[in-house]
């Protein structure tokens, strides 16, 4: 049921995006359209971004770091256990008065 309702949230937020998306891209054609017809500039200003972003795109990945899936707990996962792990052990004795 949880994952269902996940899987509901995911989508509806992906059309949200979509929507974002498109209005994005509809905005920009009308601010070059500005440009143009007010500015007699017929410069593309986001030819930049697009430029940089192919460049990243075409660039290698490099991974660096441990692999996710290593058999070696994370130390400040352990840590975080074994302190939840502590919280949830009822307290016997006198420290169980304590305030």
């Amino acid at each position: 049921m949880a994952m269902q309702k996940i899987y509901q949230t995911f989508v509806a937020l992906a059309a949200q995006l979509q929507s974002i998306h498109e209005n994005v891209k509809v905005l920009k054609e009308q601010y070059l359209g500005y440009r143009k017809m007010f500015l007699g500039d017929a410069v593309d200003v986001f030819e930049a971004r697009r430029a940089e972003a192919k460049k990243w795109q075409n660039a290698p990945r490099v991974t660096t770091g441990p692999t996710p899936f290593s058999n070696m707990p994370n130390a400040a996962a352990v840590a975080m256990a074994a302190t939840l792990t502590q919280q949830q052990q009822p307290a016997t004795g006198l420290n169980a008065f304590k305030l």
